[in-house]
């Protein structure tokens, strides 16, 4: 708890900084008199003169402002000590600057709280990169499914779903028309032969999910473990690959978020095998809320017991 309120003043402080600091920027570019440039609100707790301006750290840390001399008009008595002290010129002050200097300088926080989000997203996918599962061949397909009535077979390789090029799995939720009745055409690689195979999901009301009934699993290893979640408390920790859930082997990741997903609330025993040991705990997944695949924007409730999947 404490760590979680630490890194969220953390992040909020950088947020408040950038936003203030693009209002400085443009004031200071527009040749605006900054007279005060605060880090949180209300009480001074310290402050510094650099230049013309005052940085003020306050005793409220949700927020801050930038204070120009000439915001107020000169006849307001409400005006603070330091305008009235300091000598500005006519031309530095804020009142006198035209209508798109002012906007400008209004627009600069928010555009750079928006600059700061795409540089963080950037720098993610960077270090990060985006993971996904990247096999284009069919592993499995499931009995009674529309794959299967489709003519899919284990070890088919797609290279095409609908006329676009298939390059890893968790593409199909995109390129697969989730509607009643409308068929997908894929091209698939079947040793020397290249067959083209139509198939319409189904939608199975009891999970929420369209049904197509191919897959290439991976396997069910846990990545991350949300801190805090059912799976952390229970001991599960990365690298971990469940066995089974409630004496049932887990063949995949798929099968155990599908398992997870149907029993919200409803204790099951997990057993799992982490650096050479088998650990068994009973773990009650929490009631957590997932958009429903294909069009339709449906919330549905479902298990969660707080694991993601494991990328190599």
């Amino acid at each position: 708890m404490v760590l979680t309120i630490a890194a969220f003043f953390f992040v909020l402080s950088i947020v408040v900084f950038v936003h203030e600091f693009g209002h400085f920027f443009l004031a200071k570019l527009n040749k605006v008199f900054v007279t005060t440039f605060s880090f949180g609100l209300g009480h001074k707790l310290i402050g510094k003169k650099i230049g013309d301006t005052e940085f003020v750290i306050s005793a409220i840390p949700f927020g801050g402002y930038v204070k120009f001399a000439g915001e107020t008009d000169e006849e307001d008595k409400d005006q603070c000590e330091s305008e009235r002290e300091v000598d500005v010129p006519e031309e530095e002050l804020y009142r006198n600057k035209n209508p798109l200097q002012k906007m400008s300088i209004v627009l600069a926080g928010p555009f750079m709280n928006m600059v700061l989000a795409l540089v963080v997203y950037i720098l993610s996918l960077w270090f990060l990169g985006i993971f996904v599962n990247p096999s284009t061949i069919v592993r499995e397909v499931e009995e009674g499914s529309p794959a299967l009535a489709a003519g899919f077979q284990e070890g088919d390789r797609i290279i095409e779903i609908n006329g676009q090029p298939f390059e890893y799995w968790d593409e199909i939720d995109r390129l697969v028309t989730f509607e009643e009745g409308v068929k997908s055409s894929f091209i698939v690689e079947r040793g020397q032969d290249t067959l083209t195979l139509e198939l319409a999901p189904e939608y199975d009301s009891e999970s929420g999910m369209w049904y197509v009934g191919i897959h290439s699993p991976l396997p069910p290893k846990v990545g991350n473990v949300k801190k805090d979640s059912p799976a952390d408390k229970a001991g599960i920790r990365p690298g971990a690959l469940i066995l089974s859930v409630n004496d049932t082997t887990v063949a995949s990741y798929r099968d155990l978020a599908r398992i997870i997903h149907k029993q919200p609330g409803i204790p099951m025993k997990f057993e799992w095998e982490l650096d050479g040991k088998v650990y068994t705990e009973i773990i009650t997944p929490s009631t957590g809320e997932m958009a429903s695949e294909g069009e339709r924007l449906d919330v549905i409730k479902v298990g969660q017991i707080g694991i993601g999947n494991y990328f190599t």
